[in-house]
């Protein structure tokens, strides 16, 4: 005798039955927009606009690439800002301290340049409520998996890797190794995923 709990089986079996259940949770992964703060260097010119910039210039540069992977995760599901050129904030380092500790900051992407932006890295990373929301970005180049280098840079890479994980190498030009928007991209694609899998019942707080 076939009881209701095979019944309800057999109805998942069935393809209509599945496309609907696929369709419902594209729905409900379309509601699902992180907001992301992209953190890195500003323009190489502060008195130029970066819009007649040789394309060689613009691979290499990093405030290029930054934008690039704003425009990416703006197209593809997410709510993705820069802080000085959208936020205009007065006192950065201590505003960027406070805006990323709040919840509904889920991800923070760093392009770290200089001795200063490692710095601001290392303050992010030990702070607990940012530190999981950190995904570092660094050229392939310097990444201490390639390079022998001892600099002051590679040594807070090292650390962060020890410590934290979330140190990807890139390459702009697709060669050595996958453009930052194509490993955010796969990142956030998963993380969206992920809440979705992992969103209360419906009904559980009814």
């Amino acid at each position: 005798m076939i009881s209701m709990e095979d019944e309800k089986r057999y109805d998942l079996i069935d393809g209509n039955t599945l496309k609907k259940i696929y369709d419902e949770l594209r729905s409900r992964l379309n509601n699902i927009v992180p907001l992301v703060v992209i953190c890195g260097p500003g323009k190489c010119d502060p008195e130029e606009d970066c819009t007649t910039c040789e394309p060689e210039k613009k691979t290499n540069c990093m405030y290029h690439q930054r934008n690039a992977l704003k425009t990416a995760l703006n197209d593809n599901g997410c709510l993705a800002t820069t802080f000085e050129e959208d936020l205009e904030l007065e006192y950065a380092s201590l505003q960027e301290q406070i805006i990323l500790r709040e919840p509904e900051v889920d991800i923070v992407f760093i392009f770290p340049d200089s001795r200063g932006s490692a710095a601001e890295l290392l303050q992010f990373t030990r702070d607990p409520v940012i530190r999981p929301k950190v995904r570092v970005l660094v050229p392939h180049q310097y990444h201490p998996l390639y390079t022998e280098s001892e600099s002051y840079m590679t040594s807070v890479y090292q650390e962060l890797m020890a410590t934290h994980g979330h140190v990807y190498p890139y390459d702009p030009k697709n060669e050595a190794h996958r453009t930052p928007e194509y490993i955010a991209l796969m990142m956030m694609g998963a993380y969206r995923l992920y809440q979705l899998a992992h969103q209360p019942e419906r009904g559980a707080d009814e």
